[in-house]
């Protein structure tokens, strides 16, 4: 029980120790980690602080043991299970954070940052809080760019709304390109120019 609520209070109220200290206390270490550094969870508490944290007895037997967390993210009241197995005198959590799928709606081959933060994966795993994808690009923006995640066995969280556009500067890139290589092509007085798009035949 008091290693569940030093996890919580550690990595979920984003203490410049959680690193050594919230991770320890999960049973895998997540493979991607990228995200679940104290600037990015620094943001979130910015937007939607995790607070009011409570955690009761657990249930279970044989080592195996179910947690159960009630804890305010933002203005929303969360309740949320977590697994936890003993390891010699240690209780650790069998899932400390949630993979965010950004690859099913974003291309990877644009750059995006996650609260600032430059993504470097298309499914960072995230600790529980709120979340906004931005473009690193001035030519994109996302819309509905903005998530939370629960718990970490929140499986609820869904990106599936979020989109790439261009963006009032991209448009502008886009229109003077296109202008720029329409008088090219004028330019070339030919009636069917190599690469325009366009052209016409001598009857």
């Amino acid at each position: 029980g008091r290693g569940m609520v030093t996890f919580i209070t550690v990595s979920y109220t984003h203490l410049d120790v959680y690193k050594r200290q919230a991770l320890a206390y999960a049973a895998t270490t997540p493979a991607d980690t990228s995200m679940l550094t104290n600037e990015v969870l620094v943001a979130s508490n910015a937007n939607a602080p995790i607070s009011g944290i409570t955690v009761s007895a657990g249930t279970g037997s044989s080592g195996f043991e179910q947690i159960s967390a009630d804890y305010t993210l933002g203005d929303r009241q969360v309740s949320a299970n977590f697994t936890v197995t003993k390891e010699g005198n240690l209780w650790r959590l069998d899932r400390v954070s949630q993979a965010a799928y950004l690859d099913s709606v974003i291309p990877e081959a644009v750059a995006l940052k996650l609260n600032g933060v430059a993504l470097t994966s298309s499914d960072p795993e995230l600790f529980p809080g709120s979340y906004t994808v931005t473009s690193d690009s001035e030519r994109y923006s996302v819309s509905k760019g903005s998530f939370e995640i629960d718990s970490p066995n929140d499986y609820t969280t869904s990106t599936s709304s979020m989109k790439l556009t261009l963006s009032k500067s991209g448009q502008a890139e886009v229109r003077k390109a296109a202008q720029a290589k329409l008088a090219s092509c004028l330019k070339a007085k030919k009636l069917a120019p190599s690469g325009c798009g366009f052209g016409t035949r001598l009857p």
